[in-house]
């Protein structure tokens, strides 16, 4: 069990998943982006698509790709169980790549993400980190700047999060996956 996750609510990992990895999800969704083939699986959302992004502007998105859920089920599900230290069970991944002027509202999750982490991929022209913002326990801000490889593990459910307007760059290319609490702690 990590102290700091239960004292603050979150954690970063830094280099969590190889930059390889990383490319190779980058590689799928622009693939998935600019194929005629498999437009259906990655979606180009605007302010109507859902009341959450209504300010957010436009992005391409992805809800359970095979990816994020390999990476859900995988490689992330063991590193989240570890640090938390709770039987944890996959409830969803999503991917969204962030273009020019997008935002990511202030919010909570909802249930099916009491733990939830968010693996950041790489960018297009981007030299600056784009901060995801979050309030922890004692209701202080948080700024987190992730590089390729970089989760940040926390609890959604009940720590407020966002991003600010992406200023920084052309693309920003993140992978969110979330979990259930199954039972207590692990044994």
């Amino acid at each position: 069990m990590n102290k700091f996750f239960v004292d603050n609510g979150y954690f970063i990992l830094k280099n969590a998943i190889s930059k390889e990895i990383c490319n190779f999800g980058i590689q799928y969704y622009d693939y998935l982006i600019n194929s005629e083939k498999m437009k259906k699986e990655i979606e180009y959302l605007d302010e109507k698509s859902a009341d959450f992004f209504k300010d957010s502007g436009y992005a391409y998105a992805s809800h359970k790709s095979s990816y994020s859920e390999t990476l859900l089920e995988n490689d992330i599900f063991d590193i989240v169980e570890n640090i938390t230290n709770l039987k944890l069970y996959p409830t969803y991944s999503y991917a969204r790549i962030y273009l020019t002027g997008n935002k990511f509202p202030k919010h909570i999750d909802r249930d099916a993400c009491r733990i939830s982490t968010s693996l950041h991929l790489g960018s297009v022209n981007c030299n600056t980190p784009w901060p995801l913002y979050l309030n922890n326990y004692d209701g202080k801000t948080i700024e987190v700047l992730q590089y390729p490889g970089d989760i940040i593990i926390y609890n959604g459910f009940e720590l407020q999060h966002w991003r600010d307007e992406f200023t920084m760059g052309d693309r920003w290319y993140q992978v969110m996956n979330h979990y259930h609490i199954e039972s207590g702690h692990r044994e």
